[in-house]
């Protein structure tokens, strides 16, 4: 994960902007770094989730307001999963 990010900013291939950008495109996204970016992210990180146990109780809300926006946007998100081919 961080090494692919570390990766692409050295390269430059890092870049920011809106999603409306990517209007109409498929847009492929790492599926670990996108979960780990949920549950490490202070906005939507959950503090007592060792306390707790089992999954993050925001965690599918989360995913589907991303899945929201990405509809509104017009953007297909494509999630790749490591070992899949």
């Amino acid at each position: 994960m961080a090494g692919f990010v570390e990766w692409a900013k050295a390269e430059g291939l890092e870049t920011l902007g809106g999603i409306e950008q990517f209007k109409g495109a498929r847009v492929a996204i790492d599926a670990e770094d996108y979960l780990h970016s949920i549950l490490t992210n202070p906005s939507t990180r959950e503090p007592l989730l060792p306390a707790l146990g089992g999954l993050p109780f925001a965690l599918q809300k989360n995913v589907d307001d991303d899945l929201k926006n990405f509809a509104e946007a017009g953007v297909i998100p494509i999630f790749v999963f490591n070992g899949l081919g």
